[in-house]
């Protein structure tokens, strides 16, 4: 068996493609006058599959580029400075995470999305050698996977925070405020946030609801929207914005409901300051013993020059508490929501899926998008917003601003604020939010 693509307006003829020999996925891709892709399939798989070949057409350099960095291979095709991002991806343990959990915890269902997506750019990626970097193929619904453990940390500012810790003294007390501020120039401040207004019935002069979807995102990179309608007879019909490597709309509307994010700025990361063994610097005190830090070795590939490349060793420390950084000012781990969570495209399925209020707050309270303020509006007239995030539960005698003390059971929180308990309100009497 294999696959099957029929094209209209700016894309032409597709041949078909075997991929695995177990699975058939089929696509109809139609363009409008702004080249805009429509695309159609029976199942869900099938009109995912289409709408990844459709946005390689368009834009497969970033895709490639994104999925490079789940793979932790950019610095063996762009040098030297993408290390540390490869390293990044080794600290945080994306790949030990996918390796033993994808099989048991991932659903059926969203493995069938994944291995569609992965089909896609694997079909575009054959039929155009020249703009592929074959060391990245073939992709598999792993791939796709990685890629949202990969990047939503770097949605909300993770790399400012490591970087801190790379400098050379110890970064000052208040590190996590001072990081995730860093650059913003306050004559420019409506670059770094996006607007949501959701507008009633009652509100409104026709009597209709209406969803204003703003964000403000770079017009290029991995955190560009995309723009496209899909479809397929199995429920999803959304259009919308989605990033580069997602299978799924991020934000639009289906027929009977809409969303959108805005920026918040939830506390998600925290650093612990460890108390290393004099006697041997791969342990740390924890509740008065003292713990053997996990050490692996991993092997960064970088470009030098042309086809020449250089293997360089790196150890990967990790904690209790999380991966930990050895510097010359001290050891520290770290902790951030949504740590190993695999969950965000299977809440994004059931949001693109969703009918009604109910499911889509069902949707959401999987927990497993760590940020965002999200306001939603339906057909019927209900308004909802949320500022959604996952919180850790902290213990308030500590102060979680800057360095938290990593000696004790006490500052290790394993759980976050429930979604119900979120900072929400449905169908507000002033009939709107902004």
């Amino acid at each position: 068996m294999g696959y099957y693509l029929s094209c209209s307006g700016t894309v032409n003829h597709i041949s078909p493609y075997e991929y695995k020999g177990d699975k058939a996925f089929k696509a109809t891709i139609y363009r409008d006058n702004m080249g805009v892709p429509h695309i159609f399939g029976d199942t869900d798989a099938d009109a995912v599959f289409g709408l990844a070949y459709a946005h390689a057409e368009d834009d497969f350099k970033t895709i490639q580029d994104l999925l490079m960095g789940a793979r932790g291979i950019l610095a063996s095709e762009y040098g030297a400075k993408f290390a540390p991002v490869d390293f990044y991806v080794h600290l945080i343990g994306v790949w030990d995470d996918i390796n033993t959990r994808y099989d048991q915890e991932i659903p059926e269902e969203i493995k069938m999305i994944c291995e569609a997506y992965a089909a896609g750019i694997n079909k575009y990626a054959s039929e155009n050698k020249n703009e592929r970097i074959a060391r990245l193929y073939p992709l598999n619904g792993r791939d796709i996977i990685a890629g949202w453990m990969y990047q939503i940390p770097y949605l909300y500012g993770i790399e400012r925070i490591i970087g801190k810790l790379f400098k050379e003294e110890k970064p000052s007390f208040g590190l996590l405020e001072s990081a995730l501020r860093k650059d913003i120039d306050p004559m420019n401040i409506d670059l770094i946030g996006s607007n949501v207004i959701g507008i009633a019935p009652k509100k409104s002069s026709d009597g209709y609801t209406r969803l204003l979807i703003n964000t403000h995102q770079p017009w290029s990179g991995p955190t560009s929207w995309y723009e496209a309608h899909v479809h397929s007879e199995e429920g999803i019909n959304m259009a919308g914005g989605l990033f580069p490597g997602s299978p799924l709309v991020n934000h639009g509307h289906n027929p009977n409901l809409g969303w959108s994010f805005t920026s918040n700025s939830p506390d998600l990361v925290d650093i612990y300051e460890l108390e290393i063994n004099p006697e041997n610097d791969n342990q740390y005190r924890f509740d008065g013993k003292w713990n053997s830090l996990d050490v692996k070795e991993v092997q960064l590939k970088v470009k030098i020059w042309g086809p020449i490349n250089w293997t360089v060793k790196q150890k990967v420390y990790r904690s209790i508490h999380g991966p930990v950084l050895k510097q010359s000012h001290g050891t520290y781990a770290i902790r951030y929501s949504g740590i190993h969570e695999m969950r965000t495209l299977e809440q994004f399925y059931r949001m693109n899926k969703s009918t009604n209020i109910d499911e889509f707050k069902d949707a959401m309270a999987m927990h497993a998008l760590p940020m965002y303020n999200t306001g939603y509006a339906d057909k019927v007239g209900n308004i909802f917003y949320v500022y959604n995030a996952m919180i850790p539960k902290r213990d308030d005698r500590f102060d979680w601003k800057g360095y938290v003390p990593g000696n004790t059971s006490e500052t290790l929180w394993n759980s976050y604020v429930n979604f119900q308990n979120l900072p929400q309100v449905t169908n507000p009497p002033g009939g709107f939010f902004q």
